[in-house]
This record gives C-alpha cells, structure tokens and sequence, in this order.
C-alpha cells in the first residue's frame, strides 16, 4: 500500500454528504471534529473568562494567583522558589501542597508572560479543564460512546457540579483536570500491558500526584479500584507472560510518577510534622459534611437561593451544589437501566454507579456511616477536613454514566430511534424549563433567561414535525446540544459561585493608597533586608498582594503554615481571619511583633484592639481609605541585628512575653536551644560569644543571604527570620552552627577577622533533616 493511500483525503463534496446529517456525531467515528467542537463549546462557555470580564473569585485569586505568580517570577529571574520569604516571616514554598510549582502546564504557561495578570492566569486555569476534556473524550471513546453521547458527557465533566461551583479551587481543577488522562492510561495499559503504555501511565499519575489535595487522594484511590475491576473483568485473558508484563509495567510506572512528583510528596511528608495541619478529629468533620439536602440541587438548581437571593443552605455555598444539566437527568433517568441491561462494558458500568454511590456517601461525610468506617482505618483519611471535595468525584461519575446512558438511547441507531429519544427529552426538559421558571418567579428572582430555555426546546420540538426528515436528525441533536449548552451557561456559569467583575484584578496594578504608601517608603531596608508589613483583616487580597508588589509579610494564605512560627508569632490561615495572639506576642504591642522587622500594620480592625490600647504610642496612624487605616510602628527592629551578649532559655520553655519584656535586642540575645542536649552547647557559646560585629555587602535572594562580617572576636548576628530546617550557614568555608534566637528567628556566632558569611536553603537537607 502506498503512503498515498495511508492518508486520510478530504474533499469538499464529501463534507457536503456528511455534515449536513451529522451522521458521524451521532453514529460515527471519533474524529478531529469531535475535540474541535468540544473546544468551541468550551470557549462559548466561558467566554466572559477568556476576555477578562469576569474572574474566578476567592481562593483563586486570594490565594493561589500570588503563590502561582512568585514561583514563575522566581523562575523568570533565576532564582528557585523553595523559600518564600514573602509570606509568614519566610516560608518553605516548596513543602506547600498547593503550591502548584511542580504542575507542569501552568508553570509554562505562567513562564511565558513577563507579567501575568489574573486574566491570564484564570485563562491558564480553564485551559486545564478543556485539556481534561480532550482527556475525557479518549476515556470515552476506550468505552465506545457514541461521539454525540461522549460530548454531552464531556460537557458535564468540565462545567457540572463541582467542575463550575468550586472554580475558584485552582490546585482542585488541575488535579480533576488530569485525572482523565491517568484513568484512560490504566484502562489502555491493562488492556495493552506495553512498557510504553507503563510509562505513559507514569507521567500521567505522577502530574496528578503534584496536586497534593484530596481530590488527588480520591482519584489515586478510584483508579487502583478501577484498575483492579478491569483485571478482574479480563482475568480469563491474562497470561504469564501477561502477567509479568503487567508487573514490570507497574514498576516502570512507579518510578516515572516518583521522578516527577517524589520532590512534592516528600517535602510535603516532610511538612507534615512541622505543621499546624495534623491530623483532624471526627468531630470537626461533621461542620464540613454535606448535608443529604444537597442533592436537591441536582434537580432545583436554586433550591436554596444558591445563585440568586439569600442563601439558605447549611453548607459552603460553593461546595453544595451538585447541577449537571436537565438534558443528562433525562438521559440518566431514562436511560442508565438500559445501559446497564447491555452486556457490554458492564463492569465498568457497575464499578461507576457503586463510585458515585459511594462518592455521594463520601460528601455526606458524618451523615452516613461510611465516611466514620473510613476515618477509622483508611490512612490519610483524617488528613483531610472537607468530605465535600468528593463532589469532584461525584460529577466524573455521574459524566461518564451519562455518557453510558446516551450511548444506549440511541441503540439501534437510526433515524426513528433518534427521533423518539430527541421527541421525548425535549419534551422533558421544556416541562422542567418551565417549572423552574414559575417556581423562581414565584419567589420574586430572575427567571427569564430559564423560560426562554424552555421556549427553545418547544421550538425544537415543534420544528422536527416540520422539518424534512433528512434533516430531523440534524435538528434534533444540533436542538439537544444548543439547549444543553444554554442550560449550563444559565444555571452553571457564570454566577456568583464562579465569577466575579474586574475589581479584584485591578488591586494588582493599583492596591490602594495604603500599599502605594508602604511601596514609596523612602528607607526600604531595616538592617539592609527588607521591612515587614502586618495585614490583618485589611481587605481580601491583602494576605497575599504583598508577594504581587514584592512585599514581605508576617502573614500570608495557607491552611498549612509552620507550627513554630503560629504557636510563637501567630499566624492567620488567610487575610479575613482574626489576627491570633499568643503566651509570646498577647497583643502587636509587643517586642516581638518588633522584632520581625514590621514597619507597618495595615487594618480595619481598631489599633487599640490590637495592640492592648496602644498605651506605648508603639503605632502611629499614617493614612486611611475608607475603613482601613495604615500605621507605622515607631519601635520596629532592624531585621540583622549584632548583639554582644546571649542569654540562654531553658530548653522546656516555650517563648513567652515575660523573656521579651525590657531586652534591648540590639545589645541582647535570646537563645532557645531545640532540645536538652543542645543547652549545654547554648551555654557554652554564649559565654564566649561576646565581641561587637559589623555587617556590610548584604545579599540576599529567596534561598540565600549573604553579608560580609567584621570583628575583633566571635560575635553574635541575629537574623529575623525564620529558623527551619534545611538552612545552612557558612563562614566563608567553615561552617557555622544556626541557633533560634528570639523565639522562632535565626542567629549564627561568627568568628574575629573578616568573613564572607552565607545562608542556603536546601530542599532535600530539609527533607534529610525532616527524616532524623
């Protein structure tokens, strides 16, 4: 055969026969259409979001934007993001679980712009979810959907349920946006054990597993159960060399998912224990569990005044709603049983509907006895504090068995089959349509963009009694998909669960008068590092706009920050939280709030609430907008200090206000040794540690701090920031002993003479040190 011949030809007049009967949508091939069309049905939904006038709110833009962005400006400037020294007094970036640098697709795509926006980024989020489309459709093309069933399925995986509601948590949406992929990789390698495929798989599993969330758990677990139906399913087929095949491929894919995603689990594993995120007890579950009222979303999209009026739910409002679509109701009401009469693919049928069975009891968490059976004796279970992440799960099943279910409708395919299924689900869901809408205009909300859905479906209906009958299939599945497409645009995206107006984008470029402020301060160094700034409760970006205009903070965005530094210091899970006090820091006016080198405290709650009535004049208000004000602290430290003296606290004492209370700690040092055995060491150095240094040349990135010592003796530089494993200090060659100085901050004794000293963080000696 010629290569000629190999080729696929096109011609106009054979595109004039088949497109006009869309006989290969409804009973074709998967083509190259097929993932176009998905493609243009994924920008018509999101089109507001692809031309920046609307964002993808909350977390997405609070939190993860900033983490996002200083990786990729990290990268662009030659410097690794191990370190964040941004956030929380410093902060081990590369331990973060949702930190998203090792994702390889946002990383590049957030690479390539000297200055990614929010626009781009929310861009570079949703193109995730149309990459999971494309995934989606080759798993159901493994399961032999028809093409038009496989787009209807697709559809509800990327934009129903938690795919649209919960947008707005972007390490989520990448994870559920490759878990098609490594669900179509296990389902091709059990079915063609080639080492090839083993690798394949690998890639696959190891990007998802740099997404260390629980939908990640979720999924890794699905795809092992879902690995082991489709063995048992085949089990008559497999033979030894077979078998060993399967083995060695396991193997190989093993290795390729530890090569890409061993560096996040490990230094996240390696977190754990330094952590505020331990494990959760039973009990906290129950306020995060689903409550089985939920479900009443799935058919009433606004039971509970969700997208419009005021809230009525018990729950998050994000995480409670479950809509996929009137049309794959219909096709899952109508259909599934018959789908699952067919022998075809049953397992894999019957493995979906126990998944989502098991997903929904998953969600509803302390509502069912499933989910305690779980936190008893499934590890990593009680790791994770929200059973409603399983939504994520949920709508993947419930899109594949709408795909099962629309595959059946039409089988035997041909016209008059076609035409009963389109008559009937039509019909279905212009009564739907038309319920919803009295239902919303009896309640006083929007409802006319819900009648006119069903206007158009009538209009559907009415049209393929007219219509030729060479077109009636054409009209109906064109009928079908426009209305499933509007559907979703009306009750899905986008709305106040997903979308937000350009406000939030615009504090990036100008975040108001109060960071201008701080940004112009004339004397940007304390002590040749930069000042610290305090956000507390001053506005929803604030926690994490520092790191965009290249701020450092004594607060950040992370549910999981150092144990240390929040027991010590205190430290906010995110920029609307109360500001935490403790035994060391009861209120800001206190030497250690001083000691982290913070200039400036930026708020909407009342100073004298802060910092005990502000009885010292510690803070002097320098601006207001609106309601918050911004003060200067007139006693904050610089943030090297070279103190000539050190006094050891007892290794069993927790820092508290009374060690900080009346020290000059530009003249004294506070020494916590770690444990017992380093308390002798402490005392000894002390006592000997004694002269003046001078520091000078100071260089500093987010891994690295150098300066240049000079002394006529050992002498003491005190650096506020934070002590944690996988630092290293080095006098020129020699190296140096770091000891936590001032209750969570660093100090090294240098020796007399003239010295280049440095500072390193290593990722892999926080892990080597994390494992002794």
């Amino acid at each position: 055969m010629s290569l000629k011949t190999k080729l696929p030809t096109f011609s106009l007049a054979q595109f004039r026969v088949r497109a006009p009967r869309l006989r290969w949508f409804v009973a074709g091939d998967f083509d190259i259409r097929l993932y176009l069309l998905l493609t243009a049905l994924w920008a018509v939904l999101f089109v507001q979001f692809l031309t920046g006038h609307r964002l993808i709110p909350y977390d997405s833009i609070e939190a993860y934007y900033a983490s996002v962005y200083f990786n990729a400006q990290s990268l662009r400037h030659g410097d690794w993001p191990w370190w964040n020294p941004h956030v929380y007094s410093g902060y081990p970036q590369v331990a973060d679980p949702q930190s998203m640098m090792f994702s390889p697709l946002l990383m590049f795509l957030m690479l390539i712009r000297e200055n990614p926006g929010v626009v781009w980024f929310d861009f570079s989020v949703l193109l995730h979810l149309l990459l999971g489309g494309w995934g989606f459709l080759l798993l159901c093309r493994a399961l032999r959907f028809t093409p038009a069933a496989a787009v209807l399925a697709a559809l509800v995986y990327m934009v129903g349920g938690a795919a649209s509601a919960r947008l707005q948590h972007t390490p989520f949406v990448l994870a559920y946006a490759y878990f098609p992929w490594m669900l179509y990789c296990c389902h091709r390698f059990i079915a063609f054990p080639a080492y090839v495929n083993a690798a394949l798989l690998g890639v696959a599993t190891g990007i998802l597993l740099t997404h260390l969330v629980q939908p990640t758990y979720l999924f890794m677990l699905f795809a092992l159960l879902y690995s082991c139906t489709q063995l048992v399913a085949r089990r008559r087929t497999i033979t030894r060399p077979t078998l060993f095949r399967l083995a060695g491929g396991i193997v190989i894919a093993v290795a390729v998912a530890g090569a890409i995603a061993g560096m996040q689990i490990a230094a996240t594993l390696a977190m754990l224990p330094l952590s505020t995120r331990g494990a959760f007890p039973f009990h906290t579950i129950v306020g995060t569990s689903l409550a089985p009222q939920v479900l009443a979303t799935l058919i009433w999209p606004n039971v509970y005044q969700t997208l419009h009026g005021v809230y009525s739910g018990t729950q998050d409002i994000t995480e409670s709603y479950l809509y996929v679509g009137v049309l794959p109701l219909c096709f899952l009401l109508g259909f599934l049983p018959r789908a699952l009469a067919d022998p075809a693919h049953r397992a894999e049928k019957l493995f979906f509907v126990v998944s989502l069975v098991l997903a929904c009891a998953y969600f509803l968490g302390a509502n069912t006895p499933l989910y305690k059976l779980l936190f008893d004796y499934l590890p990593g279970i009680n790791l994770f504090r929200r059973p409603s992440d399983a939504a994520f799960l949920f709508n993947f099943c419930l899109a594949i068995l709408t795909g099962f279910a629309a595959s059946a409708a039409t089988h035997p395919r041909d016209v008059s089959t076609t035409k009963g299924v389109g008559l009937w689900v039509l019909l279905a869901a212009a009564a739907w349509y038309l319920t919803i809408a009295a239902l919303e205009w009896a309640k006083g909300y929007s409802y006319r963009s819900i009648l006119l859905l069903g206007v158009v479906a009538f209009g559907f209906l009415v049209a393929v009694r007219w219509v030729p009958q060479r077109l009636m299939e054409r009209v109906l599945v064109v009928g079908m998909l426009a209305l499933c497409v509007g559907d979703l645009r009306v009750f899905n995206i986008p709305n106040r669960l997903n979308g937000h107006g350009k406000d939030f984008a615009s504090y990036f470029v100008d975040p108001g008068a109060g960071l201008r402020h701080i940004k112009a301060d004339p004397q940007p160094l304390a002590g040749s590092l930069p000042f610290r700034v305090e956000p507390t409760r001053a506005h929803a970006l604030a926690a994490t706009g520092t790191v965009i205009h290249g701020l450092d903070s004594t607060q950040g965005y992370n549910p999981m920050r150092v144990r240390a530094y929040a027991t010590t210091f205190g430290a906010q899970e995110h920029g609307l939280a109360p500001r935490p006090f403790t035994a060391a820091m009861p209120s800001l006016d206190s030497p250690l709030f001083d000691l982290a080198g913070t200039r400036y405290l930026l708020t909407r709650t009342p100073v004298e609430a802060l910092a005990a009535g502000n009885v010292h004049g510690r803070f002097v208000e320098v601006l207001s907008e609106g309601d918050v004000t911004l003060w200067r602290n007139r006693f904050a430290y610089d943030r090297i200090l070279t103190p000539t003296e050190a006094r050891v606290i007892p290794a069993d004492e927790a820092p508290t206000a009374a060690h900080f209370e009346g020290v000059d700690f530009r003249r004294e040092l506070l020494l916590y040794p770690v444990n017992a055995g380093e308390d002798r060491a402490a005392r000894q150095i002390a006592a000997g540690c004694r002269g003046k240094a001078a520091v000078t040349e100071v260089e500093y990135r987010n891994n690295h701090l150098a300066f240049t010592t000079s002394a006529s003796e050992s002498a003491w530089v005190a650096i506020s920031d934070l002590y944690f494993p996988g630092w290293q200090a080095r006098s020129d060659d020699e190296p140096l002993r770091i000891w936590r100085a001032n209750g969570l901050f660093r100090a090294v004794c240098v020796p007399g003479g003239k010295h280049r000293v440095r500072f390193d963080f290593s990722p892999f000696r926080f892990m080597r040190a994390a494992l002794h």
